[in-house]
């Protein structure tokens, strides 16, 4: 059985994974991002908003409203798109005040569950507007479309990236329908050391789901993202394994890995973890390469020798 890791735990765990993530295809997927590159024009002909993101989600949703003009502040772990490089940082998950408040902003947008409780008190103190924002499924992703486009004024901007999230949720679900079918059972490893991975009841289990596949780790009572042995893993044995972490990791060398059967048949991919762990539109694009992931390995299958599974 799994052992369990505490909400705070997998909280850092998760904030991690979503900063530092990093390769089945590479990032670049054709013509996903609504934005245009900088300067991003706010389109609303009026003074700009002053806006603070304390979440590169958040920063990612702004820039897919085309509202990256108005970003004063963000994090130091905001890293895309590229030019939010360049924008002052006001720290990390526990913010500096004081730089806060000499950039003099209209509203600051934070996530409630990597926030701390006391660095949100800290927050609301000042005299700045600070807006909370939910991000725990890939719903919350069209809302917070929907939601921050409002906030900042912007309410058609909001509507077409609502717009073009349900075309693209569209899409996904069709060949999620083709490829549920085939009963794929995914691991998806977080971290290797020790085994972290995704349940069926994560943001990323969601994610699993919608690729048309199933975390080896679906039953219900295990905490959003366990940590596993490798003793139990064999007994799962998955179809095939995803990788969503930047770190190298040859699982056909590492202890017990070679026995699995994903190992095996090479059903191994990459995807980088940012386009996992982020509820921000790209991570549509993550399903998507869940999916290629999926064709390969069904076309390994078929042409592979029987005992590799």
């Amino acid at each position: 059985m799994p052992n369990l890791i505490t909400r705070r735990s997998y909280m850092w765990i998760a904030l991690l994974l979503l900063l530092f993530a990093g390769g089945c295809g590479g990032a670049g997927a054709p013509g996903r991002p609504l934005y245009n590159q900088a300067p991003f024009a706010a389109g609303t002909g009026e003074k700009s908003l002053r806006v603070i993101s304390l979440s590169p989600a958040a920063t990612e949703t702004i820039c897919d409203l085309r509202a990256g003009d108005m970003l004063v502040g963000v994090t130091d772990n905001d890293d895309y798109p590229e030019f939010v490089r360049k924008i002052p940082s006001v720290g990390d998950m526990n913010p500096n005040l004081e730089i806060i408040a000499a950039l003099e902003p209209d509203v600051i947008f934070y996530d409630e569950g990597l926030l701390s409780a006391e660095a949100q008190s800290r927050l609301k103190r000042l005299r700045f507007r600070s807006v909370p924002i939910k991000q725990n499924s890939v719903q919350d992703i069209r809302r917070n479309l929907l939601f921050i486009a409002e906030v900042l004024n912007l309410p058609e901007q909001g509507r077409r990236a609502a717009a073009e999230f349900d075309r693209r949720m569209e899409r996904l679900r069709l060949n999620k329908c083709e490829l549920e079918r085939k009963e794929l059972k995914l691991f998806l490893v977080i971290w290797p050391n020790p085994l972290t991975t995704a349940s069926g009841g994560s943001f990323v289990g969601e994610l699993i789901g919608l690729a048309g596949a199933r975390s080896c780790y679906s039953e219900a009572g295990l905490q959003d993202y366990p940590v596993v042995s490798m003793e139990d893993l064999l007994k799962r044995d998955p179809d095939l394994i995803v990788l969503g972490m930047d770190s190298p990791f040859d699982a056909s060398r590492a202890g017990g890995w070679p026995s699995l059967r994903a190992v095996r048949s090479g059903c191994v991919f990459d995807i980088p973890g940012s386009l996992l762990f982020r509820p921000t539109l790209r991570c549509l694009d993550g399903v998507e390469k869940m999916q290629e992931c999926c064709r390969q390995c069904l076309e390994k299958r078929r042409n592979t020798p029987e005992a590799a599974f």
